[in-house]
């Protein structure tokens, strides 16, 4: 049969494209699947779609190769016509609506008469979520279609007491979630996390205060938040204000997160609501115990109590209740590996060949006639077409030829326990040739000359891969930002580089640090802000590395270990000296044990007695007596740029001449400096 779905956006990555771009594929293996996209705002689409055509209504330029935009959130009026048009004119089977806005839209320009396809409406967010007006009027469209698909079983039930006059068929089948592409992780690197939107539905300010109670009792564990909203400067206020700032990470967007889940080893869902049940299965397929409220319906459904997570009452002192599961699953590993293997099984059941399944049954049960159309149909004539002339367009190399702009590579990174680093590029984006990556210095980087890698064919998954690694004991890099490349080994001129999955976990592994006497030069895959792969790299033989920083209304306490052997021979001092007039200095006691740990007391006082007026900066500086100076950093683990994830609260002290306000930062070297400035800090 020929299914159809109407998607908002097929080219991204959020929505309800994250789910319907793996179940088109899973049933394009037996049937032909068409995505009829109200918007085009890539030249490729982000996620990969095998075996579905795709056909845009409208199409939004990008400003470069490889570059997206983010589609609008209203149609407008030339979305409409086309959709209106092919809604009248297909030979499809099936068209699935993925919206409340397609479902109002396909209940009222389906074609006069007899409509020929089946109609299905296919929820990505449960039903009290929905606004009154909108419920209405979608409530209206459902009873002008075939079927409804929910996303729990409460919100079938609960349509079917609203629609209860209606023919409307409606059945719950849930999220379709492909299995992990990223390494998973062992569940052992005490870092809780949550992830999605920043706002007060999702009350992660409950988990915040759950967790101040957690570190005062384990210490070493740390609460990672994905996401942005508009509760980030406010969740940005309350950790400072507990204490947490070096406990509790805002990370910021990852887009895709499966990364940071292989790091997690529990997870958290606060709030009362979750909209389609995927912010729930994403960490159950890598084996993360998941702790959410029985208040949430998708929870209920997803969780089992005390078997793959821990489910908390809604009503009652909620902090507490989560800090109680966060800190039950801390303390028993058994407990907690339990879960995880529990969590990593039931997750199956969400992979696309199941919910595939599920919708193919679901339509032939309405129209029992399409299930001996199975198998699918060839590929349109003009798909076929223009797909071979890209490819051979691609093997005459015609965009370096006339100058075009040539399309990105999609190139995926995956740090090693050594340090190394494993690049994978899509073979099917590369034409036929030999073919390297390089790694090109950027961002003022200079020092070091490019490098070069052969890529070479892998057989071992499709779609087909050409791999290279960089050896950590291969390359001697000076620091900086080095960005990712291919180029024909002809020459030629270099193709973009589109980040594909960037695994940094075993950067967190004990394995994965330098050994002491070695210093400390790690090297961190990042996706650039323009969706680009690039590599942060550090290379210092003698280095000390902050571990803690304690901010208090006098000063800041200092911990952290010395790297390098000619370093920890030294004894120290520690000054801090203002970077505007290196002469305003003054020196504090330094505590160095034979380990290379140091422990340092810096009082704001001093500071302020030295303060010029307007702003300054002191930088701080561990001095060995007979040797190097050594900048106290957090460059150790799976974080390319901490500015933003390491933030501390700014302290006011009084000068001599009035209030002056500290605040410790990390600079784009991740070096702690001390920015001192007249009044508030805003």
């Amino acid at each position: 049969m020929k299914i159809t779905f109407l998607l908002h956006d097929a080219y991204a990555v959020q929505g309800a494209t994250a789910t319907v771009a793996p179940l088109a594929a899973a049933l394009a293996e037996r049937h032909e699947v068409e995505i009829v996209s109200y918007y085009r705002t890539t030249q490729r689409p982000l996620l990969p779609m095998p075996g579905v055509t795709l056909r845009p209504l409208v199409d939004l330029p990008a400003s470069a190769p490889g570059t997206f935009r983010e589609a609008p959130a209203s149609p407008n009026a030339l979305g409409d016509a086309g959709l209106a048009r092919y809604l009248r004119a297909t030979d499809t089977d099936v068209v699935i609506a993925t919206s409340p806005y397609t479902a109002r839209f396909l209940a009222e320009h389906s074609r006069p008469g007899h409509p020929g396809y089946l109609r299905i409406s296919r929820e990505d967010s449960t039903r009290d979520l929905k606004a009154r007006e909108t419920l209405r009027a979608y409530e209206s469209a459902i009873r002008r279609l075939d079927g409804l698909v929910t996303v729990t079983d409460a919100d079938t039930h609960a349509y079917r007491r609203a629609l209860a006059d209606a023919t409307t068929k409606i059945t719950h089948i849930p999220p379709c979630i492909p299995a992990p592409l990223v390494e998973q992780g062992g569940g052992d690197s005490r870092i809780v996390m949550a992830a999605g939107r920043l706002g007060l539905a999702e009350r992660h300010d409950r988990l915040v205060d759950a967790f101040s109670n957690v570190v005062t009792v384990h210490p070493d564990w740390t609460l990672r938040l994905y996401g942005e909203g508009l509760e980030r400067s406010a969740l940005r206020r309350r950790i400072d204000t507990l204490g947490l700032y070096d406990h509790v990470l805002l990370m910021g967007a990852r887009t895709p997160v499966d990364p940071e889940w292989a790091k997690a080893a529990i997870a958290v869902v606060p709030g009362s609501t979750e909209p389609s049940g995927t912010g729930i299965v994403a960490p159950l397929r890598f084996g993360v115990p998941l702790i959410g409220t029985d208040r949430a319906p998708a929870a209920r459904e997803i969780i089992t109590h005390g078997e793959n997570g821990l489910l908390v009452p809604w009503d009652g002192a909620v902090e507490d209740a989560l800090a109680g599961a966060l800190c039950r699953l801390i303390e028993n590993d058994t407990e907690r590996r339990s879960m995880a293997e529990a969590a990593r099984r039931g997750a199956e059941r969400f992979l696309p060949e199941h919910i595939a399944a599920h919708y193919e049954a679901f339509i032939t049960g309405m129209r029992p006639e399409l299930t001996e159309r199975s198998g699918s149909r060839r590929r349109p004539t003009d798909t076929r077409v223009r797909h071979r002339m890209h490819r051979l367009g691609q093997q005459l190399r015609l965009a370096d030829l006339f100058g075009n702009p040539v399309a990105p590579v999609t190139v995926s990174a995956r740090a090693t326990a050594d340090g190394s680093l494993t690049f994978r590029a899509r073979a099917d984006q590369l034409p036929p040739g030999a073919w390297h990556l390089a790694l090109l210095p950027r961002n003022g980087t200079i020092g070091s000359p490019p490098v070069r890698l052969a890529l070479a064919a892998s057989g071992e998954c499709l779609p087909r891969t050409a791999d290279a690694v960089l050896h950590k004991d291969k390359w001697l890099p000076t620091e900086g930002d080095w960005g990712v490349f291919v180029q024909h080994a002809r020459g030629g001129r270099r193709r973009p580089v589109r980040a594909g999955l960037v695994e940094t976990a075993a950067l967190l592994a004990p394995p994965a640090l330098p050994p002491s006497d070695n210093g400390c030069g790690p090297w961190i895959p990042y996706v650039t802000p323009d969706g680009t792969l690039a590599v942060r790299t550090w290379n210092r033989p003698d280095h000390a590395e902050l571990e803690s920083v304690v901010v208090t209304d006098t000063g800041i306490v200092l911990t952290g270990t010395i790297y390098g052997s000619t370093a920890r021979s030294h004894h120290y001092r520690f000054h801090a000296r203002m970077s505007e007039h290196p002469r305003r200095m003054f020196d504090v006691p330094c505590h160095v044990d034979p380990h290379g740990g140091f422990t340092v007391t810096l009082p704001f006082a001093p500071a302020a007695g030295l303060h010029p007026g307007g702003e300054a900066v002191w930088e701080l500086i561990l001095s060995a007596y007979g040797g190097s100076e050594l900048r106290p950093a957090r460059l150790l683990g799976d974080i390319a740029d901490r500015r933003d994830v390491n933030v501390f609260p700014a302290v006011p002290c009084s000068g001599p001449q009035g209030r002056v306000t500290f605040r410790p930062c990390l600079t784009d070297r991740h070096e702690l400096v001390l920015r001192a400035s007249d009044g508030r800090d805003h």
